[in-house]
């Protein structure tokens, strides 16, 4: 465990401030989206979910699945550095003018509703944008923590402030469109400028075909995992328009919208951790095991109490937040909160597929899950409503984080790390270890 001490400080140092980043981000986010989803009401604010679940499919594929990718080369082959980053940005630039002219024929051909086809077109708009996250990985591999916390809080005040504004002059659906491109603006000037514009003086001088047919052999199972995981988190928003209405949308969607703010913290915390487990798994399988077993419980710990504290105050919780004219969403609540649990655990799983070189089945196991709940939501929507919808959801997360392990004996030693997480007991000895490495370390 003494390599674990000399590398855990640093990088603990870095997760610090990108979960502080995140954390922060959430916080406000999520109490400025309260505001406009009161502001917009059941059927506005469905039209304007509407439209981002569309254009996540599109910008689920401009993320190609490369950035764990980056990262790995960037650890074996760091001198590559800026051949392997310039590579990627090209990579990401071409599958946005790609998507986007993709995303306007289907909106103009298939979509009769002139509200909603403007406000598809100008959130998908924000596709150009997407590729600051190939500096948001190129500072997390550098540990500096510090930069991403600096850039997450700006670009998230002045779009909470945009918001703030739009909403204190009731503006309409279209400027708070208009709002998501600025803030995906910002976000990516923001770390151009962390990164000293290099871009522009050698990273678009960098571009290799052989590292870019090489990051896109590794990348294709993790892009389609991506689309899974979007298709477990839009498509059954998509369903209901088609089933039950705009309207619909909007009521499901804050349901959608509490349990995301959840999400995001196991999400702040597995990417930031990434680099680490990365680290350690090649330095010992020992460290590792023992690691990823800790982590497991914490995130297990974590989720049970916020699903079990949302489950007990649903009908308080929605009429709290977003007023009795949103009541419809909270039996629903009550229903989806409990994928926040499987949500946490497929969120660390994957991350141990990819370290563990099982990348083909995560796309597998997402994949077919996502099959399961369409056909789950079109089951279940007619004959349940938005309920259907949230056990659509539950029921398909369950099959991929947990039982399609069951089918692969690549994948039984992380379904062991899942059942052995059940027992919490251990969990305060993992956590008071840490916390005596880190002193220790200081």
């Amino acid at each position: 465990m003494t390599k674990l001490k000399s590398t855990t400080y640093k990088f603990v140092s870095s997760i610090g401030f990108i979960g502080l980043s995140k954390f922060l981000k959430i916080i406000v986010t999520f109490f400025v989206s309260i505001l406009v989803i009161r502001h917009l009401n059941p059927d506005i604010y469905g039209v304007y979910v509407f439209a981002i679940a569309v254009t996540s499919f599109f910008f689920t594929f401009v993320k190609l699945g490369i950035a764990p990718i980056v990262v790995i080369d960037l650890t074996h082959d760091p001198k590559k550095k800026l051949e392997i980053i310039s590579t990627a940005i090209y990579l990401k630039l071409f599958a946005s003018l790609f998507a986007f002219a993709v995303l306007t024929v289907c909106v103009i051909i298939l979509e009769k509703d002139y509200l909603i086809r403007i406000c598809i077109i100008l959130v998908g708009s924000s596709i150009f944008f997407q590729f600051h996250d190939i500096f948001k990985t190129q500072f997390e591999y550098e540990i500096k923590g510090k930069e991403i916390f600096v850039a997450t809080i700006i670009h998230s005040y002045f779009s909470s402030i945009l918001k703030l504004i739009a909403i204190a002059n009731n503006a309409s659906v279209e400027i708070f469109c208009i709002i998501l491109i600025i803030d995906h603006f910002i976000h990516l000037l923001l770390y151009l400028a962390f990164d000293r514009f290099s871009i522009f003086r050698n990273k678009l001088q960098k571009f290799d075909l052989t590292r870019a047919k090489s990051i896109l052999s590794r990348s294709w199972p993790l892009l389609i995992a991506s689309f899974g995981v979007i298709f477990y988190m839009r498509i059954d928003q998509v369903m209901i328009k088609i089933f039950l209405g705009a309207e619909e949308v909007g009521y499901y969607s804050a349901v959608v919208k509490l349990s995301e703010s959840a999400n995001f913290i196991a999400s702040a915390l597995v990417a930031g951790i990434f680099p680490l487990l990365v680290k350690i798994n090649s330095n010992s399988d020992k460290d590792f095991q023992y690691i990823m077993l800790g982590l497991y419980r914490s995130t297990l710990f974590v989720s049970i109490c916020i699903s079990l504290f949302i489950f007990i105050f649903n009908e308080q919780i929605i009429n709290i937040l977003f007023g009795i004219k949103y009541a419809k969403s909270a039996p629903v609540l009550a229903i989806y909160c409990w994928s926040i649990i499987l949500v946490f655990m497929g969120l660390l799983s994957t991350k141990w597929m990819i370290i563990s070189d099982n990348r083909k089945l995560i796309a597998v196991s997402t994949f077919s899950g996502a099959i399961s709940n369409i056909f789950l939501n079109i089951y279940l929507i007619p004959l349940y409503g938005m309920e259907g919808a949230a056990y659509a959801t539950l029921i398909s997360y369950s099959f991929s984080a947990i039982i399609f392990d069951v089918f692969y004996s690549s994948l039984h030693k992380n379904l062991k790390f899942k059942i052995l997480s059940l027992n919490l007991l251990p969990l305060p000895n993992f956590i008071f270890d840490v916390y005596k490495r880190l002193k220790s370390h200081n």
